[in-house]
C-alpha cells in the first residue's frame, strides 16, 4: 500500500530539468525567506533598545544606558527562546 502511494507521488514531481530546477529555487526561496523573516523577529525590538542605549550612553546618561543595554540583552536570550513557541510554522 505504501509502495502505491510512492508511486502515485512520484507523478506529481516535475519531469524535466528546467521544472526540477524552478521548483528547487522556489524551495530554497521559501526557506531562506522564513529564515530571514525569524531573524529579523528576534533580533528587531533588541537592536533599538541598543541604538537608544548608545543614544543615552553619548549624552552622558550612563546609568540609564546600562539599564537599556541589559534590558537589550534580556530582551535578545527571551525572544531566542520563545519564538519558535509563538510562530509555529
Amino acid at each position: 500500500m505504501i509502495l502505491l502511494k510512492n508511486v502515485a507521488n512520484l507523478k506529481q514531481f516535475p519531469q524535466n530539468n528546467l521544472e526540477k530546477q524552478n521548483t528547487f529555487r522556489i524551495l530554497t526561496y521559501n526557506i531562506k525567506n522564513t529564515d530571514m523573516k525569524q531573524y529579523i523577529r528576534i533580533l528587531e525590538v533588541p537592536f533599538y533598545l541598543l541604538v537608544i542605549a548608545l543614544a543615552c550612553l553619548e549624552r552622558g546618561n550612563t546609568g540609564v544606558a546600562v539599564m537599556l543595554i541589559l534590558v537589550s540583552v534580556g530582551r535578545l536570550i527571551v525572544n531566542s527562546v520563545t519564538d519558535e513557541f509563538n510562530y509555529k510554522r
